[in-house]
């Protein structure tokens, strides 16, 4: 008797999974989760920024990454800067350092530098 409810449970947990996996595939393997939104070309890596979505009980949040292959298929990421309730970020880079602006917002502007 018990054998039927486990059967049920297992069927319907692989319907679920497998139709998270297709809806992966689907949006072309993009995790809107964790969404790219800026990258910079300096020397040999890339400064790459990310959007974090949590969903409905969160607000967005700016991770920026410095993200170098160290060997193929190996990246050494680094996170140079981080804000929770920033939805946009603007990114340059002067001289050595990297100029971040969160939501458009001057006054909000900071400095990294890079090694």
């Amino acid at each position: 008797m018990v054998f039927v409810p486990l059967l049920i449970f297992g069927l319907a947990w692989m319907y679920f999974e497998t139709y998270k996996l297709y809806e992966y595939f689907k949006s072309g393997g993009i995790n809107s989760s964790f969404e790219k939104v800026a990258t910079l070309d300096y020397q040999n890596q890339k400064i790459s920024a990310y959007r974090s979505n949590g969903g409905a009980a969160t607000s967005f949040g700016i991770i920026v990454r410095s993200e170098k292959q160290v060997l193929p298929g190996i990246i050494k990421v680094r996170t140079l800067y981080d804000r929770y309730r920033c939805m946009f970020v603007d990114l340059a880079i002067k001289s050595d350092s990297l100029v971040i602006v969160p939501d458009n917002n001057e006054s909000l502007k900071e400095f990294v530098v890079l090694k």
